[in-house]
Order: C-alpha cells, then sequence, then structure tokens
C-alpha cells in the first residue's frame, strides 16, 4: 500500500485526477506528500492487518484491488489518496503475535478513556496544545 498525504480536499482531489490518469506513484509520493515519513519512500506504508489500518481508511483500503486507486479519503491527518501495491499471508506465529498487540493496544486505550471522562484534563500551556 502507497499513499499521498495532502491537506485539502481539491487538492488531493487533483492528485487523485493525476494518479488515475498515469503518473507515476512513486513520484508524485515524494513531490507532494505531507507526510514526512513515507514520502522519501514513494509513500510506501508497512503491511497491515485489519486494525492496524486508521479506522477513516479500513474499510476501503481492504476492498480495494491490487493496483487500484482509491480516495481522496479523510482523517484527522488530512486527505489520502493510496494506492494498493499488493496482498500477502502472514504466518500463523506473526498473525497471532499482531492480533496480540492490537487487543492490548485496544485495552489500553479503552482503560484511558475511561481514566479521561472520570478526571478532565485541561491544557493550559499553548506549547502543549
Amino acid at each position: 500500500m502507497r499513499h499521498v498525504l495532502l491537506g485539502t480536499p481539491e487538492a488531493a482531489a487533483a492528485v487523485a485526477k493525476r494518479l488515475r490518469s498515469g503518473a507515476s506513484f512513486v513520484k508524485v509520493a515524494k513531490e507532494e506528500s505531507l507526510d514526512a515519513a513515507t514520502a522519501s519512500d514513494g509513500g510506501k506504508l508497512p503491511t497491515s492487518l485489519y486494525g492496524e489500518v486508521i479506522p477513516e481508511l479500513e474499510e476501503v483500503v481492504f476492498r480495494m484491488r491490487v493496483g487500484e486507486i482509491g480516495g481522496p479519503l479523510k482523517s484527522k491527518f488530512g486527505y489520502h489518496v493510496l494506492r494498493k501495491d499488493g496482498e500477502s499471508k502472514v504466518s500463523l506465529e506473526e498473525g497471532r503475535a499482531r492480533v496480540a498487540r492490537l487487543l492490548e493496544k485496544q485495552k489500553l486505550d479503552a482503560h484511558l478513556q475511561s481514566i479521561q471522562t472520570k478526571f478532565p484534563v485541561e491544557v493550559v500551556d499553548e506549547q502543549f496544545r
């Protein structure tokens, strides 16, 4: 999976149009993406299991066909244009370990949310907002 992260829906629509008309995804991601962590590698994202992708993209990512360009999709980070490069299977052992990490993270997130509702925090220092 590869993606290009953009700041506005107009920019994302323009990039999606360029990519669908045959522009090099790697080149466009390097030039246009706001995601510094993946832009230098042509927008390449790590292989992900269901639950490891941000929720706004999850439904689309796992329904896409190999080679398909999806988006623009809005998330809390901005607007994404995606391309599915391939699919691969993980071993049973690796799958178990990754699912266990996902479940542990979900438990921790639920616990933190319950604490946040009991003890609201107000950030007053502008530096930390």
